[in-house]
């Protein structure tokens, strides 16, 4: 029997997944989103009674640090996302080239392959990190501008908030593929590849399983209100929410590319490769 080098690609994506899949520690995140809060409120037990300083220029330089964390979260939800489209497009090339080696139709298949957006990911991951320079740069002139200006709340403090609010909202939209979508959309493409995939080679004779569809889609417009409303905290609950359902994605999708790989392996008289721990 011919050895099939697409299974192989498939076992060597399994088997790296870790260089492209990144689990966030939620309770680590949320703790990092409320990091100026805390650091904030010492402050102000340090320093109460303190008539030098100036309450609301200290409260919008504790904004602008706020929003540069989330900005800074953003950021890290479209890497984590372009890292794992990334490696679920070879995934899914490598599954197509396997069924198309058993002589099975892959159209169905490539349809679904398609719908995957790495290229776009990309840009605006790369988007999402300007805007995450241009906020820290912000915030750097908010603290130099607050030192140099302690007594005074002036009109340029005000507007380098507002300008650090309008760029986290702007990435918030750019990565909103990421923060908003993903989860359910991403999770829903793979299964209804997986699905084309167990039908695709069935008729050729080898089964396999595919993999179940459970996160829910979530509307954008809802997100967006509540983040206007809220000055962009809503965020903090928003990428929580995302960063456990994304984890949950990634879970499910190793526990079922394990059991893929040991039905291929099956099919393919392989033997001596155990499955690859979390």
């Amino acid at each position: 029997m011919p050895k099939s080098a697409a299974a192989d690609r498939f076992a060597d994506n399994v088997v790296k997944r870790s260089e492209y899949d990144l689990v966030i520690r939620t309770r680590l995140m949320f703790l990092l989103a409320f990091l100026p809060f805390l650091i904030a409120l010492i402050g102000l037990l340090i320093l109460k009674g303190d008539s030098n300083i100036d309450i609301i220029a200290d409260n919008l330089l504790l904004i602008s640090s706020e929003l540069c964390i989330i900005s800074f979260m953003l950021f890290l939800m479209s890497y984590r996302t372009y890292k794992h489209e990334k490696r679920d497009a070879e995934w899914m090339d490598a599954l197509m080239d396997y069924v198309e080696f058993k002589g099975g139709d892959t159209s169905r298949m490539k349809a679904h392959r398609d719908s995957l957006h790495a290229g776009f990911r990309r840009v605006s991951m790369y988007i999402s990190g300007g805007l995450l320079g241009f906020n820290i740069l912000y915030l750097v002139l908010i603290g130099v501008y607050l030192y140099l200006h302690i007594d005074i709340v002036s009109n340029h403090m005000v507007l380098l908030s507002v300008v650090s609010f309008i760029l986290v909202g702007v990435q918030f939209i750019v990565t909103s593929g990421s923060t908003v979508f993903l989860p359910n959309r991403h999770d829903k493409i793979q299964s209804q590849f997986t699905e084309e995939l167990k039908s695709a080679l069935g008729q050729v004779g080898v089964n396999v399983s595919s993999m179940p569809h459970t996160i829910r889609k979530r509307n954008i417009l809802i997100h967006l209100f509540l983040f206007v409303i809220t000055l962009g905290f809503y965020i903090i609950l928003l990428l929580f929410e995302s960063s456990i359902k994304l984890n949950r994605h990634l879970y499910s999708q190793w526990d079922y590319e394990v059991d893929l790989l040991s039905e291929i392996m099956e099919a393919e008289g392989a033997s001596g490769i155990g499955p690859v721990s979390k």
